[in-house]
């Protein structure tokens, strides 16, 4: 999608942008990982999908970090293109910050959007410490505003301004943004459903959250979008609720045959979900 209405020399910078920072990613990484014992795997084995979330992550976060980019020019632009929202998104992108478009600036955003969760936290759960990376878009954003490795890498490899960073730590900060429809399902009786996502209070939930944010509103949409997309490699299709539940047997098996753990049902599963509520929003705001 960014390439298609870019000129090809800014499309071919952005993706050597976007390439850069994913080489340098496990650097940055490292650099915010807690030295204790219990961080110690993730500390040597940053892409370790252990140590992401198995129940929501079929890979680790630094992986994850590069197929969000892929997310974006394949799957992401089709999607949009579907729905009816690729011209209006297309056009906010092409704003510029101290020259250089947004649609540029995200491929910075991609790699890094989940930099907060090797910030991680720990806390006690049955009995023993789990990983908590709730916060973790904030912890990102924090980590880019912050005088630091990020920082510097950005001024110094990347050259971006004072604006351009800013704006990169800001998407960074709200990429999970519309994860807060989950919280507004949780309080409906569908839960966070295909019903829920056609609801009025999916719709109302999306106008409040672009509201709060209104120079973003196109960005925390896209973010949404192929932040889920790049979540797992076992994709299903679905119109209803049912349809999804039909499709809970076959998913376990094609888990159980390629040796994925069980628990990744939820993602895979949720994902038409996610994407329902990803065309609502752009559906209530644009």
């Amino acid at each position: 999608m960014s390439g298609a209405k870019a000129g090809p020399q800014e499309h071919q910078a952005a993706l050597r942008a976007e390439r850069l920072v994913l080489e340098h990613l496990p650097r940055l990484a490292r650099a915010q990982v807690e030295r204790r014992p219990e961080n110690e795997n993730l500390f040597n084995n940053l892409d370790d999908p252990a140590e992401h979330d198995l129940k929501w992550h079929q890979y680790g976060i630094i992986t994850h970090s590069a197929l969000f980019g892929a997310a974006y020019r394949s799957e992401a632009a089709k999607y949009l293109a579907a729905w009816g929202f690729a011209a209006a998104v297309r056009t906010k992108l092409a704003q510029s910050v101290d020259g250089m478009s947004k649609a540029q600036l995200l491929h910075v955003v991609f790699p890094l959007h989940d930099l907060g969760k090797f910030a991680r936290r720990m806390k006690q759960e049955d009995g023993g410490l789990t990983r908590d990376y709730k916060g973790h878009e904030a912890w990102g954003e924090q980590i880019i505003r912050a005088p630091g490795t990020v920082r510097r890498f950005l001024q110094e490899q990347l050259a971006l301004t004072e604006l351009q960073i800013d704006y990169v730590a800001r998407c960074v900060g709200l990429h999970y943004e519309l994860g807060k429809v989950r919280d507004a399902a949780k309080q409906s009786e569908r839960g966070f459903s295909m019903a829920f996502s056609r609801s009025v209070a999916c719709a109302e939930t999306a106008r409040n959250i672009a509201a709060a944010c209104p120079t973003f509103s196109e960005e925390i949409g896209l973010l949404f979008l192929c932040d889920n997309l790049a979540k797992t490699d076992v994709k299903i299709e679905a119109a209803s609720d049912d349809d999804i539940a039909r499709q809970a047997e076959d998913i376990s098996s094609a888990l159980k045959s390629r040796g994925l753990p069980a628990a990744l049902i939820a993602a895979i599963m949720q994902r038409p979900v996610s994407l329902a509520v990803a065309r609502a929003y752009f559906r209530a705001v644009l």
